[in-house]
């Protein structure tokens, strides 16, 4: 018996002879990121043998780039509404704090660039970037800018450019082997959060725009994305470090509080009232739990959202989701139309895979 059997027509060449090699095998990816703010694949694919012949392996791309998915509006029970954008590897969306327009990256390994998109009466986006690899979007608080990460002109430093057309201008400059990432701008001030990532550590820091300078907020370190959330008042924090979620005063000092029984949670981000915290407990997995700030900080009971429908986002990569402006439906990249069921959760078999091996390979 045989089953999803995938010998690539490409070949291996091994002392003269060519061997059939498998092809839709996803790789391993690292628990960190490199200073590059890419994910680090290892050399490790993810599959098994068994004694008696038999192959299973997790099914997907040989790199995490290039996936080609559909963009949707996901609301809490689950019911997805595609928008009207064709399949793209879609990266890093977030609708911006008037609720009028969408951002998003789209990275197929070989070009990155930033668009945005009308979410009420949207034909087609709008690219926004040239030159150069153009990655992580996020919003300025008033929805007239995009910043993100760029590396035009060398460095992969922090830009931001006007929604509705102008020139780009830089806002950080990152050194040698670092990289800047943004992550959240102050609802109702010139703050930004974002991290520099260096021999796979990641940091945390506080630029204030208006005079360019930057400080390190609190110690704040992670091997993975850090992934910070300002609150919508602009008084709190959220992040992970090290696969726990905190909440943390802004400026940095006054209060830190740690959100409890979430062992591996990350990606941490408010509902747009300050009133839950959503984060993902794991891969392929949203929770919410509802926050209180006043006086101090305290956490309610997790509550699961529908498992397999947000999407799956390794800690090693950026939040690849955010919640729209009522508060009832989240904008996430999910599996393309006519591509049947996500992936992420098969495991192909196929019996008797060393009988077929002998078969195709000549042996001496």
């Amino acid at each position: 018996m045989r089953l999803a059997v995938p010998f690539d027509a490409a070949r291996l060449e091994t002392k003269g002879e060519s061997v059939p090699v498998v092809e839709g095998v996803r790789r391993a990816i690292a628990g960190t990121v490199g200073a590059q703010g890419n994910p680090l694949l290892t050399g490790t694919a993810q599959f098994s043998t068994s004694p008696a012949g038999s192959l299973m392996y997790v099914p997907g791309p040989a790199s995490p780039m290039g996936e080609s998915h559909d963009l949707a509006l996901v609301d809490r029970a689950g019911v997805v509404e595609r928008l009207n954008l064709p399949g793209a590897a879609y990266s890093h969306t977030r609708i911006s704090p008037d609720g009028t327009w969408l951002a998003f990256g789209i990275d197929d390994g070989k070009e990155a660039n930033v668009y945005v998109y009308r979410l009420k009466g949207g034909m087609s986006a709008q690219r926004v970037t040239f030159g150069g690899r153009n990655r992580f979007p996020i919003w300025t608080a008033d929805s007239r800018r995009i910043v993100f990460q760029s590396d035009r002109n060398g460095d992969r430093g922090i830009y931001w450019e006007p929604v509705e057309g102008g020139a780009a201008d830089r806002l950080t400059t990152a050194e040698e082997g670092t990289t800047h990432v943004p992550e959240s701008w102050a609802p109702g001030g010139d703050h930004l959060l974002y991290t520099i990532g260096k021999d796979a550590r990641i940091t945390l820091w506080d630029l204030s725009v208006r005079d360019r300078t930057s400080t390190r907020f609190d110690e704040v370190s992670s091997p993975n994305m850090i992934g910070s959330s300002f609150s919508p008042d602009g008084k709190w924090v959220a992040f992970s470090a090290d696969n726990t979620v905190y909440v943390q005063s802004f400026p940095p000092g006054a209060a830190k509080y740690q959100m409890p029984g979430a062992p591996g949670a990350h990606h941490p981000f408010w509902s747009r009232d300050g009133r839950e915290l959503f984060y993902e407990p794991t891969i392929n997995q949203l929770s919410v739990v509802q926050v209180q700030l006043q006086p101090g900080v305290t956490f309610g009971k997790p509550v699961a959202l529908p498992s397999g429908i947000f999407g799956s986002t390794n800690p090693a990569f950026a939040r690849n989701r955010d919640i729209d402006v009522d508060g009832k439906r989240f904008i996430t990249p999910v599996t393309a139309s006519g591509s049947g069921s996500d992936l992420s959760g098969e495991i192909h078999v196929v019996l008797n895979w060393f009988e077929e091996l002998k078969a195709r390979v000549p042996t001496k």
